[in-house]
Protein backbone atom coordinates (compact mmCIF):
# COMPACT_ATOMS: atom_id res chain seq x y z
CA UNK A 1 0.00 0.00 0.00
CA UNK A 2 1.78 3.36 -1.24
CA UNK A 3 0.96 6.78 -0.72
CA UNK A 4 2.20 10.67 -1.48
CA UNK A 5 4.09 12.51 1.19
CA UNK A 6 1.21 14.59 2.71
CA UNK A 7 3.74 17.94 1.68
CA UNK A 8 2.71 17.03 -2.15
CA UNK A 9 -0.78 17.23 -1.53
CA UNK A 10 -2.95 20.37 -2.84
CA UNK A 11 -5.40 22.04 -1.22
CA UNK A 12 -9.08 21.10 -0.65
CA UNK A 13 -7.69 17.44 -1.57
CA UNK A 14 -9.32 14.78 1.18
CA UNK A 15 -7.09 11.73 1.88
CA UNK A 16 -6.60 9.02 4.22
CA UNK A 17 -3.91 8.35 6.03
CA UNK A 18 -1.59 4.76 4.55
CA UNK A 19 1.20 5.33 6.96
CA UNK A 20 3.69 7.29 9.35
CA UNK A 21 7.35 7.08 8.16
CA UNK A 22 8.98 7.54 11.65
CA UNK A 23 10.14 5.20 14.12
CA UNK A 24 10.25 8.02 16.95
CA UNK A 25 7.44 7.57 19.86
CA UNK A 26 7.38 11.53 20.52
CA UNK A 27 6.54 11.88 16.66
CA UNK A 28 3.48 9.31 16.48
CA UNK A 29 2.42 10.15 19.63
CA UNK A 30 2.12 13.83 18.44
CA UNK A 31 0.39 12.98 15.24
CA UNK A 32 -2.00 10.32 17.02
CA UNK A 33 -3.19 13.41 19.45
CA UNK A 34 -4.21 14.99 16.49
CA UNK A 35 -5.99 12.11 14.96
CA UNK A 36 -3.36 11.48 12.35
CA UNK A 37 -2.47 7.81 12.10
CA UNK A 38 -3.17 4.87 9.17
CA UNK A 39 -6.77 5.00 8.38
CA UNK A 40 -7.25 8.39 9.57
CA UNK A 41 -9.06 10.98 7.05
CA UNK A 42 -8.25 14.37 6.35
CA UNK A 43 -8.62 17.56 4.10
CA UNK A 44 -5.69 20.04 3.83
CA UNK A 45 -7.38 23.37 4.15
CA UNK A 46 -3.92 25.09 3.88
CA UNK A 47 -0.27 25.96 2.97
CA UNK A 48 1.35 28.84 4.62
CA UNK A 49 4.95 29.82 3.41
CA UNK A 50 7.41 30.12 5.65
CA UNK A 51 10.37 31.21 3.29
CA UNK A 52 13.49 29.42 2.17
CA UNK A 53 11.69 26.45 1.51
CA UNK A 54 9.92 25.83 4.54
CA UNK A 55 5.80 25.99 5.01
CA UNK A 56 2.92 24.59 7.38
CA UNK A 57 -0.13 22.78 6.08
CA UNK A 58 -3.00 23.05 7.94
CA UNK A 59 -5.24 20.09 7.92
CA UNK A 60 -8.68 19.61 9.12
CA UNK A 61 -9.14 16.34 11.11
CA UNK A 62 -12.48 15.32 12.78
CA UNK A 63 -13.76 19.12 12.67
CA UNK A 64 -10.35 20.37 14.11
CA UNK A 65 -7.70 22.00 12.86
CA UNK A 66 -3.54 21.47 12.94
CA UNK A 67 -0.90 22.71 11.55
CA UNK A 68 2.12 20.80 10.43
CA UNK A 69 5.75 21.33 9.83
CA UNK A 70 7.22 20.20 6.58
CA UNK A 71 9.50 17.67 8.48
CA UNK A 72 6.49 16.33 9.43
CA UNK A 73 4.29 16.40 6.41
CA UNK A 74 7.09 14.66 4.59
CA UNK A 75 7.01 11.79 6.86
CA UNK A 76 2.75 11.40 6.24
CA UNK A 77 2.14 8.84 3.39
CA UNK A 78 -1.55 9.78 2.15
CA UNK A 79 -4.02 8.70 -0.42
CA UNK A 80 -6.33 10.58 -2.34
CA UNK A 81 -9.88 10.03 -1.55
CA UNK A 82 -12.57 10.26 -4.83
Amino acid sequence: LRGVPLDQVATGTRVMVVTVWDDSQEVLRRLGEMGIAPGAELEVVGIQPLGEGNFLVEVEVGGNRWQLDRKLTEMVMVKKLD
